[in-house]
C-alpha cells in the first residue's frame, strides 16, 4: 500500500502532467517545446531556429530547421512546393487546432541512390508569413541522422501565432 500511495505522489506531484515548458518566438508565432525533447539554438529575434531532438527516441540527435519569411501566397514558399521536386512524397498528418498555425508536412526521398534517411519537411502560412520546417538543409543526399516523423508533428502541432497587442 505505502509503495501504491508513492507511486501516486510521484505520478501526481513530481512529473509535470505536460512536461512542454519552454518557448520559442519564430517571427509571428511561439513554438511551445519540452525542454527534456528539444535543444534549441538560435536568436530569439531571428527568424531561423535550430531544433536539435535529444529524446531517448531520437538516435544521434536529429536536427529540424526552422524558418519564417514574408511572402504573399503560400505558392512561393520553396519548401513547400519543393516537395513536388523529391521522388515519393508521402504526406504526414498535422492536427489542426484554431489556436495554432496550420501545417502541410511531407517525408519525401532525396533520390539519393544509396540508403539514407527520408527528409521530412513541412510548411504553414498565417498573416502573410510562411513558416518553414525541414530536417536537411541540402539537397540530394540527407546524411543527417533519422528524425521520427512524431516529433516533427509534436513540435508543428506547438506552433502559436503571436497575439497582437
Amino acid at each position: 500500500m505505502r509503495r501504491t500511495v508513492a507511486t501516486l505522489f510521484l505520478a501526481l506531484f513530481a512529473f509535470p502532467a505536460f512536461a512542454g515548458s519552454a518557448s520559442v518566438k519564430l517571427a509571428g508565432a511561439r513554438v511551445e517545446y519540452d525542454p527534456a525533447v528539444w535543444r534549441v539554438a538560435g536568436a530569439e529575434e531571428t527568424a531561423a531556429l535550430v531544433f536539435t531532438c535529444i529524446a531517448a527516441d531520437c538516435d544521434n540527435e536529429p536536427t529540424l530547421f526552422a524558418s519564417a519569411r514574408p511572402i504573399a501566397t503560400l505558392a512561393e514558399e520553396d519548401g513547400c512546393t519543393g516537395a513536388a521536386a523529391y521522388r515519393e512524397p508521402v504526406g504526414i498528418p498535422v492536427p489542426s487546432a484554431p489556436d495554432r498555425i496550420a501545417f502541410s508536412a511531407w517525408s519525401v526521398w532525396s533520390g539519393c541512390r544509396a540508403l539514407d534517411a527520408p527528409v521530412l519537411i513541412a510548411c504553414g502560412l498565417h498573416k502573410g508569413i510562411a513558416y518553414g520546417f525541414s530536417s536537411t538543409l541540402v539537397s540530394g543526399c540527407n546524411r543527417s541522422p533519422d528524425l521520427p516523423p512524431a516529433r516533427l508533428v509534436e513540435l508543428l502541432s506547438a506552433v502559436r501565432p503571436i497575439a497582437p497587442e
